[in-house]
């Protein structure tokens, strides 16, 4: 009995998983449920793990720019993430080739397998042609931005008909997400040191285009609109004018902060970031109710004053003695006593132990705090993520070596796995309070605008950062020289210890008391009646039979 006993207990999780996928395939069918792998497992998981990850190696290793041009071609990158909410905007007024998701979607798809194609192309050690890398990445970023927003309400709209199914469908999304990013992990660093980091933009090639075969398929549920329902349907804007004008003002934005950061030196990027944040605020507060608004002002600063300095950070973590670097023709400064991580350990090993430690903090969220009060989840968060940003003082001023301590244990223990615990404990209570916000009708063009901002707050940490590395003297740009990372600790210092704690006080006056389980309608039910009265007033000016808008009428979407 005994040994039967333990066979049906380690039986019992295939049993389990096969029922799952048999009861969320005869819910959603299995051509629905491969897109999703496609989407999530191919684009918004692999292609996005290898655009974040291989970025290093190819800027610092093959094109041979200096930390702060780094830096700010990933600002340009990541520009799409900003501006999801102008691309619902689009998509759901104006149709292409009778579709509001398919076309745009295999359009954008083309755009990201290509440019990744062409990223393959560009010479060794040739920094003036750093811009041109990272408009390219601004192309695949796109793709991912466009697909993750369409797919996200083809699911949401069905999980809303099929409410008995609970989470299985989000399950099924990030499953696939995690397993994408976790195939990225293990390949990008290994290619990146074996072969070269282009090697690994030709696989990402395939994977961002393969997504055009299901859809042509006709995987995605979407009916093909005919005659005059394929035309614009402006009577939306008429609907929620302020919204949809807040939309595009954020993408113009958040675009030209992009193209500041691309031709702009960090003076015009610093004085570009801090008006655009005030602009953004202020409409904000115009467009939205005055509880939401405030609420999107803290998440904006949680993210705005944590000042990404990664340009600086991998440089130290990843720079190499200079025998090392006088056999790259790219490297642009030698480092002897630093860490010295190999591609191989700072891009696959650390990155896999981070999204595992990332899934323990989300865990770990749900099991402790998801009961809390949102004010004292933010000040715990907060603290405990400036504490755990302390494990790169300890390596930076080498403290470790000092009290017997090795470089890869510390950053293991510390800057991988604790980080991302406490990371994901912090970013958690955002989510449940941007989902909480959005008013009825219009669910996920207030989520894609309030994560937005949240987004364009890291765009903003980017380029302050840019400036900020610059200011503190971090030189990497030594020619194969001694790099100069005299300052690091302080700026560090500063941007991930210092600068955030100025988000604890705030809370008392910006973010709204109660629990994360409680009901926040009462802040929202004034905005969803003004809206639903103008809804129906336009839908008298609209053709009849004409589906309801994916962005405006979907439930909130999964993620940002």
């Amino acid at each position: 009995a005994g040994w039967a006993g333990w066979a049906e207990a380690a039986a019992r999780p295939a049993r389990e998983a096969r029922e799952y996928v048999a009861r969320t395939a005869r819910e959603f069918t299995w051509p629905f449920l491969l897109l999703l792998v496609s989407t999530h497992g191919g684009v918004k998981g692999f292609v996005y793990q290898v655009v974040e990850t291989a970025a290093l190696p190819f800027f610092r290793d093959y094109v041979g720019v200096p930390a702060t041009t780094y830096q700010s071609m990933l600002t340009v990158a990541r520009t799409p993430w900003s501006m999801k909410a102008l691309i619902g905007v689009v998509s759901d007024v104006f149709p292409l080739l009778g579709y509001h998701k398919r076309s745009y979607m295999v359009a954008s798809a083309a755009l990201g397998a290509g440019a990744l194609a062409c990223l393959c192309t560009l010479p060794l050690g040739a920094p003036a042609l750093a811009p041109l890398a990272a408009g390219f990445m601004f192309l695949v970023a796109l793709e991912m931005s466009t697909v993750d927003l369409l797919v996200e309400g083809a699911y949401a709209a069905k999980m809303a008909e099929r409410p008995h199914t609970g989470s299985d469908l989000v399950s099924w999304v990030w499953g696939n997400y995690q397993a994408g990013t976790m195939l990225a992990a293990c390949l990008v660093g290994t290619l990146a040191s074996a072969v070269s980091p282009k090697a690994i933009y030709g696989v990402a090639a395939v994977v961002a285009g393969q997504v055009v075969l299901p859809l042509l398929r006709g995987y995605l549920p979407e009916a093909r609109l005919k005659g005059a329902e394929g035309q614009p349907k402006l009577f939306l804007v008429r609907q929620q004018p302020g919204l949809f004008a807040l939309a595009l003002v954020m993408g113009v934005v958040a675009l030209g902060l992009g193209l500041v950061n691309l031709w702009g030196n960090n003076a015009a990027r610093l004085g570009y970031s801090l008006a655009a944040s005030v602009l953004l605020g202020s409409l904000a507060f115009v467009f939205l109710p005055r509880v939401m608004a405030k609420a999107n002002l803290y998440m904006f600063l949680t993210q705005a004053l944590y000042i990404i300095v990664s340009g600086a950070v991998d440089y130290f973590y990843t720079a190499q003695p200079a025998a090392t670097c006088a056999a790259s023709q790219a490297c642009t400064c030698s480092l002897e006593d630093g860490p010295h991580f190999s591609n191989a350990y700072y891009l696959t090993y650390a990155q896999i132990l981070s999204a595992l430690a990332g899934t323990v903090g989300v865990a770990a969220f749900q099991k402790f705090m998801s009961t809390w009060r949102f004010r004292p989840v933010f000040w715990v968060t907060t603290l405990l993520r400036v504490l755990a940003s302390g494990f790169d003082l300890f390596i930076m001023t080498r403290t470790n070596e000092r009290l017997g301590f090795s470089d890869t244990a510390t950053f293991l223990l510390g800057s991988t796995i604790i980080m991302n615990v406490v990371y994901m404990l912090d970013f958690m209570p955002g989510v449940v309070l941007t989902s909480k916000l959005c008013p009825k009708n219009v669910e996920s063009v207030v989520y894609a605008l309030l994560a937005g901002f949240q987004n364009f707050g890291q765009q903003v940490s980017r380029s302050v950062g840019s400036y900020l590395i610059d200011a503190f003297e971090v030189r990497t740009d030594m020619g194969g020289g001694p790099c100069d990372f005299k300052h690091l600790p302080r700026l560090v210092l500063l941007c991930h210890m210092l600068l955030p704690l100025l988000t604890i006080p705030l809370t008392f006056v910006l973010i709204p008391e109660g629990r994360l389980t409680d009901d926040f309608e009462e802040h929202t039910k004034s905005m969803s009646g003004v809206i639903q009265k103008k809804q129906e007033a336009a839908d008298e000016e609209s053709l009849p039979g004409l589906p309801p808008s994916d962005l405006a009428a979907s439930a909130p979407p999964a993620s940002a």
